[in-house]
Order: structure tokens, then C-alpha cells, then sequence
């Protein structure tokens, strides 16, 4: 299969970990302690759901998805040892103030579905929830490429308005670019789900290890089927404009233990949004 050799101008093959920040939508990487006292990985859940725990420089690290759908102050992991020990590590959590986005939309079924949709996006949403929880027993390579070049036209994090409604915040990033352009697989991935959705449209679910998984929306073709195993740089489908959308564009999102958090903490500086809001948790006094 095709391989991308030219989207990129840096390798991002040299982050061994997303990079850190503590903040809604964000990613924290919890110290666990050393391989050299636990040998064996802990099984680490925050509340019902199992968190991705990765060994790195001989050191135990929980990889943590902070939900920006649900925002707290403060969460409690809880950790269970191989030798029958456990306890529990609070991580706190930066607020983040991110801006509005307001877009009108002229099919207005798309925004407010009628009654007869409600059945198909209610099954819908079920096949995505339970495909962004997927579980690949295997450690997570991090260190995304861009699945595709464009504009940056809408980041993370964004208050959405459609058609001056209020929405959920905006839980990817989005990539305009013309209808037909390759999107790629940014690293080794399982083809978990396929589907054209009615949000969505034409849309394409990957695993990537542990809990960490990742999702392209709204696409005019998919060249890939559940169950396939992709290398980087495999062409998963085209950009396009199925489903809810202004116009042609890749929405791309990134899931960490069934969290949809900001993409670019799995891209090199080189490569994210040169217009990234200032991030309050790194902010010096």
C-alpha cells in the first residue's frame, strides 16, 4: 500500500510519550513509580474505565485522558499492583478557556434531526462510543503524523454555535482541504469500525494500542474495512463532505481511554497549529 513519504517535513518518530499538559482536553502522564520495585504493570482505572499505563525509561507511566465534555478540578486514579498492593494518586486539573466557533449550517435536519433520525443516531453513537473504548492489547506508538495537509480551519476545544444554537465543544481538529485529498494512517493501526453516519458521514475508527484510538470524519470515500491492519502512512479514504458540514474537510479526532482529547499533544510543535492558545497550566507567574 501507498506509504506517505512527502506530508511531513519532521518525523515525529522520536516522541516516545505524548507530550504533557494537565488541563481540560488535555493529557496527563501520571509517574507510577519504578519497573525495578513493581516489574509487572499495574492495572490503573479512572473510575470505570482502564486507563492505557505504558513502561518508559524503566518507569511505570499512566497516560491520561482529561475530558473537556466534562471538565473537574481534580481525578482519582486508582491503581492496583501485581503483589495484591493498591492505592490511589489525585492528579489536578488546569481549566482552560477555549474560544467560540459559530457556523450556520443550511440543512437544518443536520442540527435539530427530527424524530425519525433519532433511532439511527442513538445506534450510531453506540458503534463510536464503543469503538473510541477499543482495547488493543499492544503499547501505543504516540507519535502521530498528520493524516492529511490543509488548512487548519477549526481547532479543539472550541464552544460551537450552529445556526446560534449552542453545541458540545469541538472534540477534534479540523483539516479543509479539497474533496478527494488522501487522507493517511498517522501511525501502525487495526481498523476497528467503518460506517456512513449521520453526523459524521463517511467515517473510519483506528486503534493504535492500549486504549489510545483515533477517528476521521466526514470523508467523500473510505479505502479501508473493519479488521484491517494498517502501517503509518497507509491511505485510510479521501476528504469530503458527508454528513454535518459546512464544507470539505477532515475532522480528525484522538481517543485515550474513551476521552476525546486535542490531537496536536500526539504531533511535534513543527507540525500543530501555529495559532494554539496559550496553555494556562504552563503559564509562568
Amino acid at each position: 500500500m501507498l506509504r506517505l513519504l512527502i506530508l511531513l517535513s519532521i518525523s515525529t518518530a522520536a516522541m516516545a510519550l505524548p507530550e504533557e499538559s494537565r488541563i481540560h482536553g488535555g493529557v496527563a502522564l501520571v509517574n507510577l513509580g519504578s519497573t525495578l520495585v513493581h516489574p509487572k504493570a499495574p492495572y490503573v482505572k479512572l473510575a470505570k474505565r482502564r486507563v492505557t499505563v505504558v513502561n518508559e525509561d524503566d518507569t511505570w507511566f499512566a497516560v491520561v485522558g482529561l475530558s473537556v465534555l466534562k471538565p473537574k478540578n481534580k481525578i482519582e486514579l486508582n491503581i492496583a499492583w501485581q503483589d495484591n498492593t493498591s492505592e490511589t494518586r489525585s492528579v489536578d486539573i488546569a481549566n482552560k478557556k477555549y474560544a467560540e466557533s459559530h457556523i450556520t449550517i443550511a440543512n437544518k435536519n443536520k442540527v435539530n434531526p427530527p424524530k425519525q433520525d433519532w433511532d439511527r443516531i442513538i445506534r450510531e453513537n453506540k458503534r463510536i462510543g464503543k469503538a473510541k473504548r477499543y482495547w488493543l492489547d499492544s503499547k501505543p506508538d504516540f507519535a502521530f503524523d498528520l493524516p492529511t495537509t490543509g488548512r487548519f480551519s477549526s481547532l479543539y476545544g472550541k464552544k460551537r454555535f450552529i445556526n446560534t444554537i449552542p453545541k458540545n465543544p469541538h472534540r477534534g481538529l479540523d483539516i479543509a482541504a479539497p474533496t478527494g485529498t488522501p487522507i493517511y494512517s498517522p501511525a501502525k493501526a487495526l481498523v476497528v469500525d467503518t460506517g456512513d453516519f449521520f453526523y459524521t458521514g463517511n467515517t473510519v475508527l483506528l486503534a493504535h494500542g492500549a486504549g489510545l484510538v483515533s477517528m476521521y470524519s466526514h470523508l467523500s470515500r473510505i479505502d479501508v474495512k473493519k479488521g484491517m491492519e494498517l502501517e503509518r502512512g497507509d491511505v485510510l479514504g479521501a476528504i469530503g463532505a458527508t454528513g454535518r458540514v459546512t464544507g470539505p474537510h477532515l475532522h480528525w479526532a484522538v481517543g485515550l481511554n474513551g476521552t476525546w482529547v486535542d490531537p496536536i499533544y500526539f504531533l511535534t510543535p513543527e507540525n500543530r497549529p501555529k495559532e494554539k492558545a496559550e496553555d494556562p497550566a504552563k503559564k509562568k507567574n
